[in-house]
Formats: structure tokens, C-alpha cells, sequence
């Protein structure tokens, strides 16, 4: 009787190591996994594929955060991503005046709405590795009102870097989409020659 009483706490013992070492294995894993997934963030081959997988739930690390109000975002974790728009920018010929071709890049920026309303920008870009990944949010509630009201066209959303201004050049015509943008071409549609002109005399001297 005493062996089986000892026994039986042996047996105790170890189910009661077993059931530990097992917890222990399970944090273990899931804190190598987290560690993984921090240091390779999801990607994608294309844009809207890592739009559709991954972008509501990067989007959502910033309203879970406590700056959150900092990107005009309540608690509110009812999020969506507007149209996705690529980003172009200005070609050398085009700050020289020599012709009018603008670059596309590999940055793609879409509206953030928070329910139902646009709230901020968030943006993807192709990496080393040639897919697309998480790039950044907080280009601004103005870019992001601009880019609710143009989501049916198909224009070209232009950036200019040194001003941090957007615009949209569209069916020939050019307007400016956030303050920055509106503070260097007013409110009203211009064509895209006079656009041109008005950044070569803003950079001819520079």
C-alpha cells in the first residue's frame, strides 16, 4: 500500500510537470512566433492584396494605441480602407520644363474610414524584396476627405515633396486635394500647363 501510495504521487508529480512544461512550451512558441511576425511584417505581391489581408489590422494598431486621438481616430474599431490610389511625382524634365511626363512610384495611399467617415491616409509600398508592405498612416484628414470625393476617377494623385502638397491631375485639369496643395494652387481646377509652369518658377531658382 505504501509503494502504490507512493507511486500515485510520483505519477501526481509528474502530470503536474507535464502540464507545466507543456504551458511553458505553448508561451514559448507563441512568443517566438510574435517575435517572427514582428521581425518579417506581413507583405504581399501586389497592393490590393495586402490592402484585403493586412490593412484593417495595421490600421487598427494605431487606434488601439494611446496617441490615437493624434490621428484624428476614436476607440472605435469600426475601420475600412477606401480605393487605393497610386502615388506619382514630378520627372526632371518636368521641374525643367523640358516636356510634361511625371514618374509613377510604388507607393499606393487610400482613405481611412472610421465609421463610415474618412479620417486618415494610409499608404503601402513595394519593399527590397519587391513586395508590398506597411508603409505608414497620418497623411492628414484633408487628403483623406479629398480622396472620399474622387473615389469613381481615375486621375493621377501627384505628390510634391517639398511642400508635403497633393494634387490630382485628371481630364487635362489639375486641383489641389489637401491645405498644403490648396495653399500653393487655390481652390480652383487649372490646367495642367499653367500647373506645370507654377512649379517650374517655384524650383527654377533652386
Amino acid at each position: 500500500d505504501k509503494e502504490m501510495v507512493v507511486s500515485l504521487k510520483r505519477k501526481g508529480r509528474v502530470a503536474v510537470m507535464a502540464k507545466w512544461i507543456s504551458l511553458f512550451t505553448a508561451v514559448l512558441l507563441t512568443s517566438i512566433l510574435t517575435s517572427c511576425m514582428e521581425a518579417n511584417p506581413p507583405e504581399a505581391a501586389s497592393p490590393k492584396e495586402y490592402a484585403e489581408k493586412y490593412l484593417v489590422e495595421a490600421v487598427l494598431e494605431t487606434v488601439r494605441a494611446e496617441d490615437h486621438e493624434d490621428f484624428h481616430f476614436s476607440a472605435s474599431e469600426n475601420i475600412q480602407i477606401g480605393k487605393l490610389h497610386q502615388k506619382w511625382r514630378y520627372s526632371k524634365a518636368f521641374l525643367e520644363n523640358k516636356n510634361d511626363s511625371l514618374e509613377k512610384t510604388d507607393d499606393w495611399y487610400a482613405a481611412v474610414y472610421q465609421e463610415g467617415r474618412p479620417v486618415n491616409v494610409v499608404a503601402i509600398s513595394k519593399n527590397e524584396s519587391g513586395y508590398y508592405s506597411f508603409m505608414g498612416i497620418g497623411f492628414g484628414k484633408d487628403l483623406a476627405e479629398s480622396l472620399d470625393k474622387r473615389t469613381a476617377t481615375e486621375g493621377k494623385l501627384i505628390y510634391e515633396f517639398p511642400m508635403d502638397a497633393w494634387f490630382v491631375y485628371d481630364k487635362g485639369q489639375v486641383i489641389a486635394v489637401n491645405d498644403a496643395g490648396q495653399r500653393l494652387l487655390g481652390l480652383e481646377k487649372i490646367r495642367f500647363d499653367e500647373f506645370q509652369q507654377s512649379v517650374y518658377d517655384r524650383y527654377a531658382d533652386k
